[in-house]
């Protein structure tokens, strides 16, 4: 667990809205918090993923990611290895976000997470 006093504002900020059986939606707030290395210790129970509708959570490593994202973009959804990132973008914000730095104002991302 990481454990941080103040966090900041938010680099990125989305709201979806959708039918669901409990509420209307979600608002995401996405942070950017520089740390030590360490090993993730989800804390989440399976039962606990899935009333999020989350199949896993994991630690992914950049390489990973931009595979993913080609996986994804390709559309077929037949391959062992086909995931859904959220946001959409996730490869595309963490580029500008390496190439550009911390921006000065959150950013307001599309439905999807998209630019």
């Amino acid at each position: 667990m990481i454990e941080a006093a103040d966090v900041g504002e938010p680099i990125w900020f989305k709201e979806h809205e959708f039918e669901m059986v409990d509420r209307d939606g979600q608002a995401d707030s996405f942070y950017l918090i520089e740390v030590e290395a360490f090993e993730p210790t989800p804390q989440f129970r399976e039962a606990e993923l899935r009333a999020e509708g989350l199949d896993d959570t994991r630690r992914w490593t950049w390489a990973e990611l931009q595979e993913a994202d080609r996986v994804h973009t390709s559309g077929d959804q037949t391959r062992p290895d086909f995931v859904t990132l959220s946001s959409r973008s996730l490869v595309r914000l963490l580029e500008d976000l390496l190439t550009h730095g911390r921006p000065l104002e959150p950013r307001r991302l599309g439905q999807l997470g998209q630019l």
